[in-house]
């Protein structure tokens, strides 16, 4: 029996046929770019993304800036922390901005950008205006990134009684969410609790077994967190996912099984980076501090994205890496660090470029993620 998430999938194939037989108006081209915009959300695809956001960009060109192609087209840029091309797309349509979705990104923009309050007042008109659950989830994020994990959960239940019996997919996530505060203070029984509402209200959503490998591996069961995270990786195509695979591995004292899956999502992020994009800036960071140590790689990384988006969180991060690299620095600058490093040279760059293999290939790791 197909699950949920296969389900909303073959609707969404089955729409975007019956579309390609209509003629041409505004209504097709924002349902059409709406179906795939929609998709790669739910597979997590940056490719479907780009394919999303080339349909927003052709609707635009042919029907000029009609308010839904431009709120598709703010989102495709949100989700790849391109946040000036963002507020263009805002300024393209002024019933966009005026509209409670125009609004809700205003705010989201204030949050990535490190205007708290400003971000504060925008989540909360909103919910003044309508309650919807999503501007109580977005204020519930904003509670949870500013420290209160409590006021979080509790906005994170009043979106939950505002969702309707329609609205699965939405609830999954909300719980997923109210899982990650749990995960976060250690309430593992909390967290698992919410995973098992989640996966209960919509099930196959790969997103609920990566939340699951998480609260394995903070429970110390490696071998589940590997197992999860090795069919999390198969079904969805993400580097983010190929790194925290290889993260495990290393706790579970097996270096060479994490190489790999660390080199295939080192090359993926570098090799978004050279056709210019942003979005695995803050990856690249943490990659460099956690799961192959390179602090001035790190700082470099992180300094990136808090010019990108100077928030609370790229600040503690680039705070992180310039922390790391001077404790490297005064490591290195002791004689036995010094005479360690005759005796043990470099054995080469572990800066990789895009199209190394993958794990499988050459014996090492296990079967590769994409098959």
């Amino acid at each position: 029996m197909p699950t949920d998430y296969e389900r909303d999938l073959a609707r969404i194939a089955d729409e975007l046929a019956s579309l390609a037989d209509e003629p041409a108006s505004a209504d097709r081209a924002t349902r059409i770019a709406n179906c795939l915009y929609r998709r790669a959300s739910m597979t997590g695809d940056l490719g479907e993304l780009e394919e999303a956001e080339a349909a927003v960009d052709a609707g635009i060109e042919e029907l000029g800036p009609w308010p839904d192609l431009c709120f598709l087209k703010a989102n495709v840029d949100f989700k790849l922390h391109r946040l000036e091309r963002v507020k263009a797309a805002l300024e393209l349509s002024p019933a966009l901005r005026a509209s409670s979705e125009g609004r809700a990104l205003q705010a989201d923009l204030d949050l990535e950008e490190g205007r708290d309050e400003e971000a504060r007042r925008g989540y909360e008109s909103l919910v003044e205006d309508d309650r919807s659950w999503s501007a109580l989830a977005r204020l519930a994020n904003l509670e949870a990134k500013l420290g209160d994990p409590q006021r979080a959960d509790e906005l994170y239940a009043e979106a939950v009684d505002e969702l309707t019996a329609k609205e699965l997919r939405s609830y999954c996530w909300v719980e997923l969410q109210r899982g990650e505060l749990d995960l976060a203070a250690g309430r593992y029984s909390d967290a698992e609790e919410h995973y098992d509402r989640a996966e209960s209200a919509y099930s196959g959503d790969w997103l609920v077994d990566e939340h699951r490998a998480k609260l394995c591996a903070g429970r110390g069961r490696l071998d589940e967190a590997l197992a999860l995270y090795g069919s999390v990786a198969a079904r969805a195509s993400r580097p983010e996912l190929h790194q925290a695979l290889g993260d495990v591995y290393l706790r579970a004292g097996s270096p060479e099984e994490a190489r790999p899956w660390h080199d295939l999502a080192l090359a993926a992020y570098l090799d978004s980076v050279e056709r210019g994009g942003v979005h695995y800036y803050h990856h690249l960071a943490h990659f460099y501090l956690e799961s192959r140590p390179d602090p001035e790689e790190a700082v470099r990384w992180a300094r990136a994205d808090h010019e990108l988006r100077p928030n609370l969180e790229t600040r503690a991060l680039w705070n992180r890496a310039v922390e790391a690299e001077e404790r490297r620095a005064e490591a290195a600058a002791r004689p036995e660090a010094r005479r360690e490093e005759v005796r043990h040279p470099p054995v080469g760059d572990h800066r990789l470029v895009a199209g190394s293999a993958r794990p499988g290939e050459g014996g090492a790791g296990q079967r590769d993620a994409h098959a």
